[in-house]
Protein backbone atom coordinates (compact mmCIF):
# COMPACT_ATOMS: atom_id res chain seq x y z
CA UNK A 1 0.00 0.00 0.00
CA UNK A 2 0.85 3.24 -0.61
CA UNK A 3 2.42 4.70 2.93
CA UNK A 4 0.48 7.04 4.85
CA UNK A 5 0.63 9.11 8.03
CA UNK A 6 0.39 6.95 10.77
CA UNK A 7 -2.76 8.09 13.47
CA UNK A 8 0.19 7.85 16.14
CA UNK A 9 1.54 11.49 14.65
CA UNK A 10 -1.69 12.46 16.31
CA UNK A 11 -1.20 10.83 19.32
CA UNK A 12 2.37 12.00 20.69
CA UNK A 13 1.10 13.45 23.90
CA UNK A 14 3.48 12.82 26.05
CA UNK A 15 6.42 14.01 23.14
CA UNK A 16 4.47 17.04 22.57
CA UNK A 17 3.69 17.91 25.91
CA UNK A 18 7.69 17.77 26.56
CA UNK A 19 10.19 21.19 26.94
CA UNK A 20 13.54 19.68 26.48
CA UNK A 21 16.47 22.17 27.77
CA UNK A 22 19.34 21.80 25.96
CA UNK A 23 21.98 23.28 27.67
CA UNK A 24 25.51 24.52 25.64
CA UNK A 25 28.09 25.29 27.60
CA UNK A 26 31.12 28.05 26.85
CA UNK A 27 33.54 25.38 25.15
CA UNK A 28 36.83 25.05 26.59
CA UNK A 29 39.66 26.99 25.97
CA UNK A 30 41.72 25.44 22.87
CA UNK A 31 44.61 26.04 20.72
CA UNK A 32 44.06 28.84 18.20
CA UNK A 33 42.23 27.61 14.62
CA UNK A 34 42.33 28.51 10.92
CA UNK A 35 40.15 31.13 10.33
CA UNK A 36 36.83 29.95 9.17
CA UNK A 37 36.74 26.63 10.86
CA UNK A 38 34.57 25.67 13.92
CA UNK A 39 35.74 24.56 17.09
CA UNK A 40 35.10 20.56 18.86
CA UNK A 41 32.68 21.11 21.48
CA UNK A 42 30.79 19.10 24.04
CA UNK A 43 26.87 20.51 24.53
CA UNK A 44 24.64 19.13 27.20
CA UNK A 45 21.06 18.28 26.26
CA UNK A 46 18.93 17.19 29.91
CA UNK A 47 15.79 15.75 29.10
CA UNK A 48 13.31 16.51 32.15
CA UNK A 49 10.40 15.06 31.11
CA UNK A 50 10.10 13.45 27.77
CA UNK A 51 11.26 13.44 24.50
CA UNK A 52 11.80 11.19 21.43
CA UNK A 53 9.70 7.40 21.74
CA UNK A 54 12.22 5.44 24.71
CA UNK A 55 9.28 5.49 27.21
CA UNK A 56 9.44 4.85 30.55
CA UNK A 57 5.42 5.01 32.05
CA UNK A 58 6.57 4.63 35.57
CA UNK A 59 7.95 8.57 35.81
CA UNK A 60 6.28 9.74 32.45
CA UNK A 61 10.19 10.22 31.20
CA UNK A 62 11.92 9.29 28.22
CA UNK A 63 15.66 8.96 27.31
CA UNK A 64 18.12 10.08 23.92
CA UNK A 65 18.69 7.09 22.10
CA UNK A 66 21.73 5.91 20.36
CA UNK A 67 22.64 8.17 16.82
CA UNK A 68 20.44 10.72 17.68
CA UNK A 69 21.49 14.27 16.29
CA UNK A 70 20.75 17.95 17.42
CA UNK A 71 21.14 20.43 14.02
CA UNK A 72 22.12 23.42 15.41
CA UNK A 73 21.53 26.19 12.90
CA UNK A 74 24.42 29.23 13.26
CA UNK A 75 23.62 32.70 12.90
CA UNK A 76 25.30 36.36 13.12
CA UNK A 77 22.67 38.79 13.46
CA UNK A 78 20.02 37.97 11.16
CA UNK A 79 22.25 36.27 8.87
CA UNK A 80 22.41 32.43 8.01
CA UNK A 81 25.85 31.18 8.38
CA UNK A 82 25.45 27.44 8.48
CA UNK A 83 24.52 24.51 10.52
CA UNK A 84 26.33 22.01 12.23
CA UNK A 85 25.39 18.27 13.67
CA UNK A 86 25.80 17.29 17.47
CA UNK A 87 25.91 13.73 18.14
CA UNK A 88 24.27 11.90 21.47
CA UNK A 89 27.72 10.81 23.38
CA UNK A 90 26.45 9.38 26.84
CA UNK A 91 24.56 10.66 29.50
CA UNK A 92 23.31 14.18 28.42
CA UNK A 93 26.28 15.02 26.18
CA UNK A 94 26.22 16.30 22.35
CA UNK A 95 29.27 17.01 20.41
CA UNK A 96 29.57 18.62 17.51
CA UNK A 97 31.31 21.36 15.59
CA UNK A 98 30.52 25.26 15.72
CA UNK A 99 29.51 27.53 13.21
CA UNK A 100 32.46 30.00 11.57
CA UNK A 101 30.91 32.86 12.36
CA UNK A 102 27.92 32.28 13.98
CA UNK A 103 27.11 34.21 17.30
CA UNK A 104 23.70 32.73 17.86
CA UNK A 105 22.31 29.50 17.37
CA UNK A 106 18.71 28.14 16.42
CA UNK A 107 18.13 24.44 17.37
CA UNK A 108 16.47 21.51 15.75
CA UNK A 109 15.61 17.60 16.14
CA UNK A 110 16.04 15.40 14.63
CA UNK A 111 19.20 16.26 13.29
CA UNK A 112 19.91 13.78 11.04
CA UNK A 113 16.33 14.42 9.34
CA UNK A 114 15.87 17.93 9.08
CA UNK A 115 17.89 19.85 6.49
CA UNK A 116 18.28 24.11 6.56
CA UNK A 117 17.78 26.09 3.13
CA UNK A 118 21.51 26.78 2.56
CA UNK A 119 20.26 30.79 1.78
CA UNK A 120 17.50 31.45 4.32
CA UNK A 121 18.01 28.89 7.27
CA UNK A 122 14.51 27.79 7.03
CA UNK A 123 13.58 23.96 7.54
CA UNK A 124 13.12 21.49 4.91
CA UNK A 125 11.72 18.08 6.04
CA UNK A 126 11.93 14.99 3.25
CA UNK A 127 9.54 14.64 0.87
CA UNK A 128 7.86 11.52 2.43
CA UNK A 129 8.73 12.42 6.49
CA UNK A 130 5.17 11.96 7.10
CA UNK A 131 5.09 8.79 5.45
CA UNK A 132 5.76 5.42 6.51
CA UNK A 133 5.13 1.33 5.99
CA UNK A 134 5.03 -1.11 8.63
CA UNK A 135 7.07 -4.24 8.94
CA UNK A 136 6.50 -6.36 11.93
CA UNK A 137 4.23 -6.65 15.46
CA UNK A 138 3.86 -4.73 18.35
CA UNK A 139 6.98 -2.26 17.03
CA UNK A 140 6.80 1.65 16.50
CA UNK A 141 10.49 2.02 15.97
CA UNK A 142 10.32 3.53 12.62
CA UNK A 143 8.48 6.70 14.07
CA UNK A 144 11.04 7.62 16.09
CA UNK A 145 11.96 9.88 13.46
CA UNK A 146 8.43 11.83 13.13
CA UNK A 147 9.31 13.72 16.06
CA UNK A 148 10.06 17.56 15.23
CA UNK A 149 11.35 19.82 18.47
CA UNK A 150 12.36 22.98 17.47
CA UNK A 151 14.06 25.49 19.70
CA UNK A 152 13.48 28.59 16.92
CA UNK A 153 14.81 31.46 19.22
CA UNK A 154 18.57 32.83 18.00
CA UNK A 155 20.49 33.24 21.08
CA UNK A 156 24.20 32.52 22.20
CA UNK A 157 25.76 28.97 22.18
CA UNK A 158 26.39 29.68 26.12
CA UNK A 159 22.65 29.49 26.98
CA UNK A 160 19.90 26.94 27.31
CA UNK A 161 17.93 25.93 24.12
CA UNK A 162 14.28 24.56 25.31
CA UNK A 163 12.77 22.88 22.43
CA UNK A 164 8.98 22.36 21.88
CA UNK A 165 7.54 19.65 19.61
CA UNK A 166 5.85 20.96 15.81
CA UNK A 167 4.47 17.74 14.91
CA UNK A 168 2.07 16.31 17.34
CA UNK A 169 -1.11 17.10 19.80
CA UNK A 170 -0.04 19.38 22.65
CA UNK A 171 -0.93 19.95 26.31
CA UNK A 172 -4.64 21.75 27.74
CA UNK A 173 -4.40 25.60 27.03
CA UNK A 174 -3.94 27.77 30.30
CA UNK A 175 -6.53 30.04 30.97
CA UNK A 176 -5.19 33.18 29.21
CA UNK A 177 -5.31 31.55 25.78
CA UNK A 178 -1.71 32.11 24.70
CA UNK A 179 -0.24 28.67 26.36
CA UNK A 180 -0.35 25.39 27.55
CA UNK A 181 -0.55 24.03 30.63
CA UNK A 182 2.50 22.27 32.76
CA UNK A 183 1.03 19.21 33.96
CA UNK A 184 -0.13 16.13 32.34
CA UNK A 185 -2.94 14.70 34.70
CA UNK A 186 -3.45 17.79 37.36
CA UNK A 187 -7.12 18.58 36.91
CA UNK A 188 -6.23 21.81 37.77
CA UNK A 189 -4.71 24.99 35.56
CA UNK A 190 -6.44 24.43 32.35
CA UNK A 191 -8.35 27.13 31.21
CA UNK A 192 -12.05 27.21 30.21
CA UNK A 193 -13.82 29.12 26.69
CA UNK A 194 -17.19 29.14 25.17
CA UNK A 195 -17.09 27.98 21.82
CA UNK A 196 -16.19 31.97 20.17
CA UNK A 197 -13.67 32.41 22.90
CA UNK A 198 -12.06 29.27 21.80
CA UNK A 199 -12.46 29.91 17.84
CA UNK A 200 -10.57 32.53 18.65
CA UNK A 201 -7.33 31.39 20.48
CA UNK A 202 -4.64 32.13 18.42
CA UNK A 203 -1.33 30.07 19.18
CA UNK A 204 1.43 29.78 16.18
CA UNK A 205 1.16 26.22 14.20
CA UNK A 206 -1.63 24.80 16.14
CA UNK A 207 -5.62 24.96 15.59
CA UNK A 208 -8.76 24.05 17.19
CA UNK A 209 -9.51 20.50 15.25
CA UNK A 210 -12.74 19.26 14.18
CA UNK A 211 -14.77 16.47 15.59
CA UNK A 212 -13.51 14.31 12.60
CA UNK A 213 -10.10 15.04 13.74
CA UNK A 214 -10.90 14.07 17.36
CA UNK A 215 -12.80 11.09 16.12
CA UNK A 216 -9.12 9.68 14.91
CA UNK A 217 -8.69 9.29 18.70
CA UNK A 218 -11.75 9.02 20.56
CA UNK A 219 -14.64 7.43 18.16
CA UNK A 220 -18.44 9.08 17.85
CA UNK A 221 -21.24 8.11 19.94
CA UNK A 222 -23.43 6.68 17.50
CA UNK A 223 -26.53 4.50 17.60
CA UNK A 224 -26.92 5.24 20.99
CA UNK A 225 -23.36 3.29 21.94
CA UNK A 226 -20.31 4.03 23.83
CA UNK A 227 -17.84 2.18 22.06
CA UNK A 228 -15.01 3.53 24.46
CA UNK A 229 -16.65 2.55 27.77
CA UNK A 230 -15.35 1.66 31.30
CA UNK A 231 -18.52 -0.42 32.47
CA UNK A 232 -18.95 -3.53 30.88
CA UNK A 233 -20.55 -4.38 27.76
CA UNK A 234 -20.97 -6.88 24.88
CA UNK A 235 -19.06 -6.72 22.10
CA UNK A 236 -18.69 -4.78 18.92
CA UNK A 237 -17.13 -5.69 15.80
CA UNK A 238 -16.75 -4.41 12.72
CA UNK A 239 -17.71 -0.46 13.38
CA UNK A 240 -17.41 2.01 10.44
CA UNK A 241 -15.85 4.56 11.30
CA UNK A 242 -15.16 7.98 9.53
CA UNK A 243 -12.00 10.45 10.60
CA UNK A 244 -9.28 13.07 9.26
CA UNK A 245 -5.60 12.41 9.86
CA UNK A 246 -3.23 15.04 8.68
CA UNK A 247 -6.15 16.00 6.83
CA UNK A 248 -7.08 12.95 4.95
CA UNK A 249 -10.27 11.43 5.20
CA UNK A 250 -10.38 8.15 6.28
CA UNK A 251 -13.15 5.11 6.51
CA UNK A 252 -12.26 2.23 8.55
CA UNK A 253 -13.96 -0.22 10.45
CA UNK A 254 -13.16 -0.91 14.29
CA UNK A 255 -13.41 -3.85 16.72
CA UNK A 256 -14.16 -2.61 20.48
CA UNK A 257 -13.71 -4.72 23.70
CA UNK A 258 -15.41 -3.14 27.16
CA UNK A 259 -14.80 -5.81 30.06
CA UNK A 260 -15.43 -2.97 32.40
CA UNK A 261 -13.11 -1.99 35.51
CA UNK A 262 -12.18 1.52 34.01
CA UNK A 263 -10.90 -0.13 30.62
CA UNK A 264 -11.74 -0.19 27.49
CA UNK A 265 -9.83 -1.70 24.42
CA UNK A 266 -9.95 -1.66 20.67
CA UNK A 267 -8.42 -2.76 17.28
CA UNK A 268 -8.79 0.55 14.63
CA UNK A 269 -8.21 1.41 11.50
CA UNK A 270 -8.95 -2.19 10.13
CA UNK A 271 -8.80 -1.91 6.37
CA UNK A 272 -5.69 0.39 6.03
CA UNK A 273 -2.05 0.30 6.70
CA UNK A 274 -3.09 1.99 9.92
CA UNK A 275 -4.22 -0.76 12.03
CA UNK A 276 -3.45 0.01 15.71
CA UNK A 277 -4.34 -1.47 19.26
CA UNK A 278 -5.88 1.03 21.82
CA UNK A 279 -6.23 0.75 25.54
CA UNK A 280 -8.60 3.09 26.88
CA UNK A 281 -8.28 4.02 31.18
CA UNK A 282 -9.71 6.54 33.48
CA UNK A 283 -7.62 6.88 36.95
CA UNK A 284 -8.33 8.24 40.10
CA UNK A 285 -12.10 9.31 39.05
CA UNK A 286 -13.64 12.03 41.58
CA UNK A 287 -9.89 12.99 42.71
CA UNK A 288 -7.76 16.19 41.50
CA UNK A 289 -5.59 13.57 38.92
CA UNK A 290 -8.52 11.97 37.44
CA UNK A 291 -7.42 11.54 33.83
CA UNK A 292 -8.20 9.13 31.03
CA UNK A 293 -5.12 7.71 29.88
CA UNK A 294 -5.02 6.17 26.33
CA UNK A 295 -2.15 3.48 24.91
CA UNK A 296 -1.80 3.16 21.41
CA UNK A 297 0.39 0.55 19.46
CA UNK A 298 0.87 0.08 15.47
CA UNK A 299 0.14 -3.78 14.68
CA UNK A 300 -0.22 -6.50 11.86
CA UNK A 301 -3.44 -6.19 10.09
CA UNK A 302 -3.67 -10.42 11.62
CA UNK A 303 -3.72 -8.91 14.78
CA UNK A 304 -7.20 -9.86 16.62
CA UNK A 305 -9.06 -7.72 19.40
CA UNK A 306 -9.48 -10.98 21.91
CA UNK A 307 -5.84 -10.71 21.63
CA UNK A 308 -5.78 -7.02 22.73
CA UNK A 309 -8.17 -7.48 25.29
CA UNK A 310 -7.70 -10.62 26.69
CA UNK A 311 -4.25 -11.64 26.50
CA UNK A 312 -2.75 -10.54 30.15
CA UNK A 313 0.70 -9.92 28.77
CA UNK A 314 -0.69 -8.21 26.11
CA UNK A 315 0.02 -4.39 27.25
CA UNK A 316 2.75 -5.13 29.10
CA UNK A 317 5.43 -6.94 27.14
CA UNK A 318 6.44 -5.74 23.65
CA UNK A 319 5.36 -1.79 24.80
CA UNK A 320 8.85 0.13 24.49
CA UNK A 321 7.28 1.98 21.99
CA UNK A 322 3.81 2.66 22.83
CA UNK A 323 2.33 6.20 22.30
CA UNK A 324 0.33 6.93 25.41
CA UNK A 325 -1.71 9.85 25.92
CA UNK A 326 -3.45 11.93 29.27
CA UNK A 327 -6.74 13.84 29.49
CA UNK A 328 -6.99 15.54 32.74
CA UNK A 329 -10.54 15.60 34.21
CA UNK A 330 -10.58 19.50 34.63
CA UNK A 331 -14.54 19.89 34.26
CA UNK A 332 -16.04 22.80 32.68
CA UNK A 333 -17.46 26.15 33.56
CA UNK A 334 -14.25 26.94 35.94
CA UNK A 335 -14.16 23.58 37.50
CA UNK A 336 -17.45 22.29 37.63
CA UNK A 337 -17.50 18.35 37.61
CA UNK A 338 -13.58 18.52 38.39
CA UNK A 339 -12.23 15.50 38.98
CA UNK A 340 -15.53 13.61 37.45
CA UNK A 341 -15.20 14.12 33.48
CA UNK A 342 -12.97 16.14 30.77
CA UNK A 343 -14.44 18.01 28.22
CA UNK A 344 -12.32 19.40 24.61
CA UNK A 345 -14.29 21.86 22.43
CA UNK A 346 -13.74 21.26 18.37
CA UNK A 347 -14.63 23.84 15.69
CA UNK A 348 -17.26 21.84 14.83
CA UNK A 349 -20.91 23.35 14.90
CA UNK A 350 -23.45 20.38 15.59
CA UNK A 351 -26.80 23.26 15.61
CA UNK A 352 -27.34 27.08 16.07
CA UNK A 353 -27.01 26.45 19.83
CA UNK A 354 -25.05 23.08 19.86
CA UNK A 355 -21.20 21.94 18.91
CA UNK A 356 -19.26 19.36 19.23
CA UNK A 357 -16.79 18.09 21.69
CA UNK A 358 -14.62 15.22 22.64
CA UNK A 359 -15.63 14.15 26.09
CA UNK A 360 -15.23 11.34 28.83
CA UNK A 361 -16.39 10.33 32.44
CA UNK A 362 -16.81 7.44 34.45
CA UNK A 363 -18.85 5.81 32.30
CA UNK A 364 -17.18 6.22 28.74
CA UNK A 365 -15.76 8.54 26.43
CA UNK A 366 -17.33 9.65 23.29
CA UNK A 367 -16.97 12.43 20.47
CA UNK A 368 -20.66 14.02 20.58
CA UNK A 369 -22.41 17.00 19.22
CA UNK A 370 -24.14 17.73 22.62
CA UNK A 371 -22.60 20.66 24.14
CA UNK A 372 -23.69 24.51 23.81
CA UNK A 373 -21.53 27.33 22.65
CA UNK A 374 -21.94 29.12 25.88
CA UNK A 375 -20.79 26.58 28.30
CA UNK A 376 -17.64 26.85 29.12
CA UNK A 377 -15.16 23.87 28.20
CA UNK A 378 -10.86 22.86 28.10
CA UNK A 379 -9.45 23.48 24.73
CA UNK A 380 -6.26 21.11 22.96
CA UNK A 381 -4.86 22.04 20.11
CA UNK A 382 -3.76 20.35 17.54
CA UNK A 383 -0.81 21.61 14.97
CA UNK A 384 -1.66 21.52 11.00
CA UNK A 385 0.25 17.98 10.49
CA UNK A 386 -2.61 16.66 12.46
Amino acid sequence: MKPKLFIFALLALLVASCTDEIDIPEPATKEPKAEKEGEMVTINASIPQEARVAYDDANLSLSWQDNDQLLLAGYNGTTYKGSSAFTWQTGNTFTGTTVPDATTYKAYYPGDVITLDETTGEVQLPANFWGQTQNGNNTTGHLKNKLLLFDETAKPISQTFTLNDKSSIIKNVNPAGDGFVTDLTSCTGSGYFNWDEAKAISVPSYHLPSIEEWQGIVPLYADYVYYVLFNSASPSNGVTENVVVQGQSITMTSDFRRPGNNVSYALRYKGTDMVSAWKYELFHYNTNTCHMKITSRIVTSSEIIDNIATNPTYWTTGNENDIVCYFPASGYNTNSNLGKGGYFRSSTVGSSSLTWCMGFASKGAISYPGYTKTSKYTVRLFTPGN
